[in-house]
This record gives C-alpha cells, structure tokens and sequence, in this order.
C-alpha cells in the first residue's frame, strides 16, 4: 500500500466522518487527505498528545480549545472543523480510523486501488511497470502495487486486494494437483 503494510479496518462511524469530510473537501479532497494522514501519523507517534485527545477526564471545551489554538492556521478549516466536532463527541481517538477510511473513499472516488503483490523473488522496475498495468488493466482502476517477497511461492503472483486474495503462485498449484492425486480413487483392475 502507498501509506502503509498495515490495513485498518475503519468502523462504520469512521466511514461516515470520512463521507462528510470528502463532501466538504469539494476540490481540495487530496489536500484534505493529506492532512488528516498527517495527524493521524502525528498523534499516533506521540503518545503524550494522544492520551490527551482521548482522556474522558478532560472536558470538551479545554480538549477543543487547545487542539484549535495549536492547529489553528496549520490546517484547513474543514479538518479543524472536524477536529473540533470529534472532541465534543470525544471521538479523537478514532482519527487514524477516520483518515484510512477517508484514503479509502478518495481511492474508490478516483477508481484507485492498492494491491500487495506477492513474488518469489524481487521485481525488477520494468516487471513491476508491467505488473502494475496488468493488473490497472484487468481492475479497470490504477493499482499501486506494493510488493513483497516470499520464496515459498516458489513461481508465479499471489495479489491482495482489500480482502480477496488472487492465488497464481507455483505453490499453489502444486498444492492443487496434489489435492486433485489424493482425492482420485484408484481404479480397479
């Protein structure tokens, strides 16, 4: 993935801060994402600020107070809007939820989509080009391929993409044919 190897898997609740963000994002929508990937990464990496955000025994009004004199003018008035709507509903600490499902949408707004690709061995720069528009073309969207190396693959592609696994990987059609040799009865002579 573009962001990150790990997935989030953001709560309804996320994904419906996400939506509303994107509709006031208008134009600005990647400019918005950007900045809520940021803030994200930032209270994540600081674990002081974080347990502020998400303390219940800090009153709304001092959480807003502080997050607006510090990011006032540093980010875009929607996501300081946002900010401020998800301190009043103590709601701070699913950030980094609300800006992977956010990353989400804009993907599947601009028909992007992030696909792990699995091989024995590392990809050159002209087989990951051609891999890369293999699979744009096959999905009918731009991937952005992130790949990985896993020699017990031994041959071929295993590609993830959000939940569905594609298995075209040697290993695994080994394993096919070996299923298919035990399960065939053998014939009476």
């Amino acid at each position: 993935m573009a962001q990150s190897t790990t997935t989030l898997h953001a709560s309804p609740l996320a994904h419906s801060y996400a939506r509303a963000m994107l509709e006031l994002a208008g134009d600005r929508d990647q400019a918005v994402g950007e900045e809520l990937q940021s803030l994200a990464r930032l209270v994540e990496e600081n674990s002081t600020f974080k347990q502020f955000l998400t303390d219940p025994s800090v009153l709304a009004e001092e959480r807003s107070g502080l997050v607006g004199r510090t990011l006032g003018g540093k980010v875009s008035p929607v996501v300081l809007h946002l900010l401020g709507v998800m301190g009043e509903k103590h709601r701070l600490g699913d950030l980094s939820a609300v800006a992977e499902a956010y990353r989400q949408q804009l993907d599947a707004k601009r028909g992007a989509v992030d696909v792990d690709v699995t091989t024995a061995a590392t990809l050159s720069q002209h087989d990951l080009e051609q891999v890369t528009g293999a699979i744009s073309s096959a999905l009918g969207k731009s991937a952005r391929i992130t790949p990985h190396v896993d020699t017990s693959v031994i041959g071929g592609l295993v590609l993830r993409i959000g939940d569905r696994v594609i298995d075209g990987s040697v290993k695994a059609q080994l394993l096919a044919v070996k299923r298919k040799l035990l399960a065939a009865k053998p014939s009476a002579r």
